[in-house]
């Protein structure tokens, strides 16, 4: 019934997380450490030229990443496609991104929420875009190359690079994206705040 069948759903997801968690980037040395993270649900987005692809199937994830065996940045580099692996709400996944979480909405008095995006050498994820909120960048592993234009006209602005360490903030609407620099994978959090309509901010 549907009941069952929402159950094994569920079970399917989990398993998946479950398994994915254990080769997720946390780090500049060994971008997958054998440790389970909490996080909401995972995707993979490239952009080639004009073309951009995504994959949000589940299955077909787990399938690319043990067929490939990821295993570091280096077999990222040579057998990830040019493939951003994108991890929705992993602020839930230890004990410091819970608590930064936490800090930040006492700070701002907002909601919000962190995704991290881990891209392979000389790669890009999304294509231009802008969000509806705004996001601070977390830099964490590797470089990557933004992109700002102007609202509107998308007239190039400028370029920011960021290394391990920096932080970028773009304000919500402004046109944007980003491509990984230089020989090693790059690994940043995105930090979302979100200004409603009722706050002062």
């Amino acid at each position: 019934d549907e009941h069952v069948r929402k159950r094994s759903k569920y079970k399917e997801v989990h398993d998946f997380l479950t398994e994915t968690s254990r080769d997720v980037v946390r780090g500049e040395a060994a971008l997958f450490e054998k440790v389970a993270m909490n996080f909401a649900s995972a995707s993979m987005i490239r952009t080639l030229g004009s073309s951009t692809d995504k994959i949000t199937n589940h299955s077909q994830i787990a399938e690319f990443l043990h067929g490939r065996k990821l295993a570091c940045s280096d077999t990222l580099a040579m057998h990830g496609e040019g493939w951003t692996f994108y991890l929705n709400l992993v602020h839930r996944a230890n004990v410091q991104m819970r608590a930064l979480h936490h800090s930040l909405w006492a700070l701002f008095g907002l909601s919000g929420g962190f995704n991290a995006y881990l891209t392979p050498p000389r790669a890009q994820g999304l294509r231009l875009h802008c969000d509806p909120h705004d996001v601070f960048v977390l830099q964490q592993a590797g470089n990557k190359t933004w992109s700002l234009f102007q609202e509107g006209t998308h007239e190039k602005i400028c370029d920011v690079v960021l290394t391990p360490g920096d932080v970028l903030y773009l304000p919500a609407g402004v046109p944007h994206m980003a491509q990984s620099s230089g020989d090693a994978s790059s690994l940043h959090l995105a930090v979302s705040v979100y200004r409603g309509f009722f706050t002062a901010a």
